[in-house]
């Protein structure tokens, strides 16, 4: 009772009453192994990562094969950002039979973060677990969509993130400028709750479909009887995906775009979005399962925050305080350890230069602080954001002079954002096709020269740019308006090309 009382108390996040009540359990019976896990997902939740390991630690010890606790072992590793160590932790679940609909995405997903792996590894390990959980879902009966290739094509785009997500961010746009004679455009919402962002998605579309309350099958059947001939996953394997929807095959023609670099795995998944930059062409084979629709520009197509006040671009921070401020407001999942050790390198060889870094607040903050200090950047010197809401972050922009882009998992919506608020974007495109997505959008801007191949020539272009605050003040009065007249606003223009991909998929899907 007292356990279940604490699972209840857990979903009400009252958290102080909750491990009250997990902790009496435990006194009464120390063995209880199922109370310690419980127990543990209160801590994550209340931001206590450390201490949900532990607890998760102490389940573990106490039934070595609970295979919940091992998969929940590696959403506090995950939180803690020890990637490598959550990639072990959901696997052991997995091997377990632990076969919740979140925790092999959860796996799927955390390998795309993990330094240690390569596309190859990744795809190899996506394929393997779809083929063994998803692919048997596979509904094979035909579809009956009529093959005219000059008829309107029917498109559906589904995703948990049409609301204040940088997946509505940079569809809106797309939506906007999709060509109504020749597409008419689906939306399906897996989320319930919705926000302004919500209404500007629904209002871009011909079709709005509430599907929170669908299972994966239901949801198949809904797009099917709309007659759906094209059909992307804007969500792949992050949070709230479906991948038992896009394994059924409610569509003939499925593609992925816009989640995350990389794969789904997926048998029934036919192409993914990419473009010249993540995966050139005449590199060699890709070893993702879905064949490439390669975009001639950037990735990405940007347009500035709807509904959010942007403050305006104020002078570099150097220029009033004295000292050079390098940032970073990426998911710090994405800030690796050989990341970190990089930007102390960078950082604590420049006099007084200061490290503003995004960070949840938790006590997961303390040990990256000591990190930084045995590498001679002190806490003084590390300036850390937690949360911030859409203005507060823009603004936030404003207090650093260059921007740092992580690797082998580069970022996307921040390059854009930082560049829009003046802050030029140092990056570094490696093997990885998740490392190169900083090279798109810089490349596209005219801004090649602030991209690095290793990471000392990272070193230097970053150093280059803190030795003259002059150069920082030209840029940062200018590079709005560079933005502005790149293909990277050229929102009807990305549109365009976006849709002749998929016309040729579907003419080449008409001819058989």
């Amino acid at each position: 009772a007292l356990n279940n009382l604490g699972n209840i108390l857990l979903s009400l996040r009252r958290h102080e009453e909750g491990l009250e009540a997990f902790q009496k359990a435990i006194k009464i019976k120390p063995e209880y192994h199922e109370a310690f896990a419980n127990m543990g997902n209160l801590q994550r939740e209340a931001k206590f990562p450390d201490l949900a390991a532990a607890s998760m630690l102490e389940a573990i010890r106490l039934k070595p094969d609970f295979a919940a606790a091992h998969s929940n072992l590696g959403n506090a590793y995950f939180d803690q950002c020890k990637v490598d160590l959550a990639v072990a932790s959901y696997r052991k679940g997995i091997e377990l039979g632990q076969d919740d609909r979140d925790f092999v995405p959860n796996y799927l997903f955390a390998l795309n973060y993990s330094p240690a792996s390569s596309d190859a590894e990744i795809a190899r390990e996506h394929r393997r677990l779809c083929r063994e959980k998803f692919d048997h879902l596979r509904d094979h009966s035909p579809v009956a969509n009529t093959r005219d290739p000059d008829r309107k094509i029917r498109l559906g785009y589904v995703s948990p993130d049409f609301w204040m997500h940088p997946v509505a961010r940079f569809m809106l746009p797309i939506l906007e400028h999709h060509d109504r004679g020749r597409f008419e455009v689906f939306a399906y919402s897996s989320r319930y709750l919705k926000d302004g962002f919500t209404e500007e998605c629904a209002r871009r579309v011909d079709r709005w479909r509430e599907a929170h309350h669908l299972d994966d099958k239901a949801l198949a059947s809904l797009i099917r009887d709309d007659g759906i001939d094209i059909l992307v996953d804007l969500t792949m394997h992050s949070r709230d995906c479906r991948p038992g929807l896009f394994a059924r095959k409610p569509a003939p023609i499925q593609v992925s775009y816009l989640a995350y670099v990389g794969t789904t795995g997926l048998e029934a998944m036919d192409y993914r979005v990419t473009d010249i930059y993540l995966d050139p062409p005449g590199a060699g084979e890709l070893p993702f399962h879905e064949k490439p629709l390669r975009l001639s520009r950037s990735w990405w197509t940007f347009q500035p925050p709807l509904r959010a006040t942007i403050s305006d671009v104020v002078t570099p921070t150097c220029m009033k305080n004295g000292f050079i401020t390098f940032g970073s407001l990426n998911n710090f999942v994405m800030v690796n350890v050989q990341v970190r050790d990089l930007w102390a390198r960078l950082v604590a060889g420049i006099p007084n230069a200061r490290l503003m870094i995004h960070m949840k607040e938790s006590r997961a903050r303390q040990g990256l602080l000591d990190f930084l200090a045995e590498r001679g950047l002190p806490p003084g010197r590390v300036p850390l954001v937690g949360y911030q809401d859409g203005p507060s972050y823009m603004a936030t922009y404003g207090k650093m002079d260059i921007a740092l882009d992580p690797s082998p998992f580069a970022g996307g919506t921040t390059t854009f954002d930082a560049l829009w608020m003046g802050v030029p974007v140092v990056s570094q495109a490696g093997e990885r096709s998740s490392s190169r997505g900083g090279l798109g959008i810089l490349a596209t801007l005219g801004r090649r020269d602030w991209v690095a191949s290793r990471p000392e020539e990272y070193i230097a272009i970053a150093r280059r740019l803190a030795s003259d605050p002059g150069e920082l003040a030209g840029i940062r009065k200018d590079l709005r308006d560079e933005i502005r007249a790149s293909p990277l606003m050229d929102n009807k223009g990305f549109t365009r090309e976006l849709e002749g991909h998929f016309q040729t998929i579907w003419r080449d899907r008409c001819r058989g």
